[in-house]
C-alpha cells in the first residue's frame, strides 16, 4: 500500500473549509457561525482521537445539528464544492486503505459524519478511498470488543505500507488455463510487532482485504487472457513493462505482484507466448 502521510493537512489549514462555510451565503450561514466555536474545539481534539486509537471517542455533542453541519459536505456551496473536488481528484493510483489499484474515486470520512457531524468538513477526516472500502467502513469506527479503532488512518500512520501481497497461480489440475486457482497470502513485515501488528490485522480483517485482492486478481487474470487472445502483441514484453511501472508506484503494488505471479507460472507463460505474434 502507498504512504499518503504527506496528504495530512497542517494545523494552519484545519479551519479552511469551516471558514468557507461561515462566509458562504447559505440559509444556514448564521447557524454555522453560531456553531463554529464548538466545532473548532472538536478540531483541536481530532489528532488525539486518532493517535489514542485504543480509547473510544466521547459521543458528539453536536448530533442534533447534524443536518446543518453535514449539509456543507453533501450539498456544499460553490466555494466548498471546489475544494472538495480538488481533494477528490488527487492523483492517487491506489486506495490508501486496501491497496486496490486504480484511482480511489470516493472522498469519505474516516470518523463517520453521521456519528460525529463536527468532522463533516474537517480536511483531516476526508480520505480518498475505493468504493469497496467506503461501503465496508460505512458508519463503523471503534470496536468495543478489541478496545481499539477498527481502521488505521492513512494520513496519520504509514503502517499499511508494511503489508505485502503474494499471489500464486496453480494450474496443476487445470484442463483449461482459465481455470487456474488463484491464491493470495498477505504478510506483514517482520519489523512490525506487538500492538502495531494487531492493528494492521484488525484493519485488513474489517475491510475484508484478502477477498478484495482475490477478486481483483481474478478480474486482472481474465482481462490479460482476453487481451492475449484478441491483440497481436508480445504479451510477455507487455506484462514485464507493466510490472516495472507497478513497482515504481509501490513495491507491493497488486498489479506488479499479480503479473509477476502469472509469469512465474510455466503454463500461463507458455500460453501467453503461444498467443504472441
Amino acid at each position: 500500500m502507498i504512504d499518503v502521510t504527506n496528504l495530512r493537512p497542517p494545523i494552519n489549514r484545519y479551519n479552511d473549509l469551516l471558514n468557507l462555510a461561515k462566509s458562504s451565503a447559505t440559509k444556514n450561514s448564521r447557524n454555522i457561525k453560531r456553531l463554529s466555536r464548538f466545532i473548532e474545539e472538536t478540531y483541536s481534539d481530532y489528532d488525539k482521537i486518532i493517535t489514542q486509537y485504543h480509547r473510544k471517542p466521547l459521543p458528539s455533542r453536536l448530533t442534533k445539528h447534524n443536518k446543518i453541519i453535514e449539509g456543507y459536505f453533501t450539498s456544499p456551496p460553490v466555494s466548498i464544492g471546489h475544494e472538495l473536488s480538488i481533494l477528490r481528484n488527487r492523483k492517487l493510483h491506489q486506495c490508501p486503505f486496501c491497496g486496490r489499484p486504480g484511482k480511489p474515486r470516493v472522498l469519505d470520512h474516516f470518523i463517520p459524519k453521521s456519528l460525529w457531524p463536527e468532522f463533516s468538513i474537517f480536511p483531516n477526516n476526508l480520505v480518498n478511498q475505493c468504493n469497496s472500502c467506503s461501503s465496508k467502513k460505512w458508519n463503523h469506527f471503534y470496536c468495543d470488543t478489541d478496545k481499539r479503532a477498527k481502521f488505521i488512518h492513512p494520513y496519520y500512520s504509514s503502517l499499511l505500507t508494511q503489508v505485502n501481497f503474494n499471489f500464486n497461480f496453480d494450474t496443476s489440475d487445470c484442463i483449461d488455463i482459465i481455470g487456474a486457482i488463484i491464491e493470495v497470502k498477505i504478510t506483514i513485515s517482520k519489523s512490525v510487532r506487538g500492538r502495531s501488528r494487531r492493528r494492521i490485522r484488525k484493519h485488513l480483517k474489517e475491510l475484508d482485504v484478502k477477498n478484495y485482492a482475490l477478486e481483483y486478481a481474478k478480474e486482472k487474470f481474465e482481462d490479460i487472457l482476453d487481451i492475449a487472445s484478441l491483440e497481436e502483441i508480445n504479451m510477455i514484453d507487455r506484462l514485464e513493462g507493466e510490472i516495472k511501472v507497478a513497482h515504481r508506484r509501490s513495491c507491493n503494488h497488486w498489479d506488479g505482484r499479480i503479473l509477476g505471479a502469472m509469469l512465474a507460472n510455466a503454463d500461463i507463460k507458455a500460453h501467453l507466448e503461444q498467443c504472441s505474434p
